[in-house]
């Protein structure tokens, strides 16, 4: 149905619905009651004329398309229960017109049974749920049309198009016009209010249902680019936490000169790192291989390589990034991690856990509300398939999510990772696994389900070298720090005493 009939007729509808609503509330009162307020007359001819009113509106309804029929069909069945109530309503009339005492109450004691309201009740409490249904479609197909045929529409409904994004949704002015169809402005923005809170249960509790114009896994909310790009903002934001990069912040950048072997071949045997076992970290940026554990003793340096891998050349020029946590793009690894993706581009994600921090720095929900932050702001196109009931709520009305939960930010992680597989290659960097306060045995499964059946993304963990991650991570990619890193603690160690005046003197 074309969006603006829709709205007009779910504005009737609602008008009906509140005065059934008005009516049921009446009827339990006075059936219920031992004594008559002077009031209820009036409340009932109230009632009464404005059912009145209603009735042609939703007689009046036809259609021939199946999705406008079911809309059609509610007022309708609207259009009956309203003729039943004015049927009750001039019983009541006539029979209180017969009485002189308590004439009213006693009417409705005769005429209307408990069963009949409880069942009046329970059909308005229905008629509400397709209604908000109804109205939620009709909305997305709104939503759907380019931003100036919305603009064609709010004007074709009278309304002058003052909304944004950021005062109430693009739907705001649309609840307002369907409110204001019920001829009354009080307690308006309270009525609003409770709409909308209709309508966002029914998107979190009815099952993704797609407009025929729709394609599977695509948002049809088109807004204009400065709503979207706040959209995509305010969601983001909600993924952020106070400290998110302070971990980071707080690591020591490495001395000019060390892990440089970590990332180069053929260095002159002066600088080949001691004689060990390990795998070519290079090589297995870029390769298919998809995990890679970097382990070591305490104080060996493994948060510091971390960072070393995470940061550009020029620390100085992700200064802006670090501090908004989006993870670094043209990291030391971009280089040879392109060759692993090819023509297909590149997202980088980095987390640090730490128990010296707050609660939330060393738990799975700061693990996974961090790679996703990043994820996101890398490529915030996917938010809408991902999360489309809370892309839909903040789009529609504004509703920004307050708290997320563990077992839907790993699920919005997957989802982010499948959507992302044509496009991208993913690459997480996940520090001190150790530090982690929870199962470990579940940490391991989830670092192992982001690689599963997910050959376009790669994950480098560190952490001590305890038994659980032995048997987890040996058989694959790794290398032990302390093994590696004697040179990088002689050449540290001398630019330090070369660099001191007082020494300088000594040795000559």
């Amino acid at each position: 149905m074309d969006p603006i009939t829709a709205f007009s007729l779910a504005g009737t509808i609602l008008q009906f619905i509140d005065s059934g609503t008005r009516f049921a509330g009446l009827a339990w009162k006075l059936y219920s009651s031992e004594t008559e307020d002077t009031s209820d007359h009036g409340d009932l001819l109230k009632i009464t004329k404005d059912l009145n009113d209603i009735l042609p509106h939703l007689q009046s309804t036809k259609s021939g398309i199946q999705t406008e029929k079911n809309l059609c069909q509610l007022a309708l069945d609207c259009s009956k229960t309203t003729a039943r109530l004015l049927a009750i309503l001039q019983k009541v009339t006539i029979a209180k017109n017969a009485r002189k005492r308590d004439a009213l109450k006693a009417a409705f004691r005769s005429i209307c049974k408990q069963n009949e309201i409880e069942y009046l009740q329970s059909q308005l409490s229905s008629f509400r749920n397709q209604l908000n249904l109804h109205l939620l479609l009709s909305l997305r197909e709104y939503a759907s049309r380019s931003v100036e045929q919305q603009k064609a529409a709010l004007q074709k409904l009278g309304i002058i198009h003052k909304q944004t994004l950021s005062v109430g949704g693009i739907s705001a002015s649309i609840l307002d016009y369907i409110v204001s169809r019920k001829g009354t402005l009080n307690n308006s923005s309270d009525k609003i209010t409770s709409l909308q809170q209709d309508l966002l249960q029914t998107i979190y509790e009815t099952d993704e249902i797609k407009t025929d114009k729709e394609e599977p896994g695509s948002s049809s909310i088109h807004l204009s680019q400065t709503d979207r790009e706040r959209a995509e903002s305010f969601f983001i934001a909600s993924l952020q936490y106070d400290n998110m990069v302070d971990r980071q912040s707080r690591i020591a950048t490495a001395h000019e000169t060390t892990f440089r072997w970590v990332l180069q071949d053929n260095l002159p045997q002066d600088h080949q790192p001691q004689t060990a076992r390990w795998s070519d970290f290079r090589e297995w940026l870029e390769s298919d291989d998809q995990l890679y554990w970097i382990t070591g003793k305490a104080g060996s340096g493994k948060s510091t390589l971390m960072k070393f891998l995470c940061s550009p050349k020029q620390p100085g020029d992700a200064l802006d990034d670090l501090k908004s946590g989006i993870a670094q793009e043209l990291s030391r690894c971009h280089p040879y991690l392109e060759k692993w993706a090819g023509a297909l581009g590149l997202v980088v994600a980095s987390f640090y856990f730490w128990n010296s921090g707050m609660g939330i720095q060393m738990s799975g929900v700061g693990l996974l509300r961090t790679l996703l932050c990043q994820v996101l702001a890398q490529r915030p196109d996917i938010i809408p398939v991902i999360s489309p009931k809370e892309w839909e709520s903040l789009c529609f009305f504004d509703r920004q999510i307050v708290k997320w939960a563990s077992s839907d930010l790993h699920q919005l992680l997957l989802r982010a990772i499948e959507s992302l597989k044509n496009d991208v290659k993913i690459i997480f960097f996940i520090d001190g696994l150790d530090e982690f306060y929870g199962s470990h045995e579940d940490l391991i499964s989830m670092v192992k389900d982001l690689i599963r059946d997910n050959s376009h993304v790669k994950v480098c963990v560190a952490s001590r070298p305890w038994n659980i991650f032995q048997t987890a991570f040996k058989q694959k990619a790794n290398l032990r720090l302390e093994d590696l890193t004697f040179d990088d603690i002689r050449n540290f160690v001398q630019s330090k005493f070369h660099a001191d005046r007082e020494f300088k003197n000594l040795r000559r």
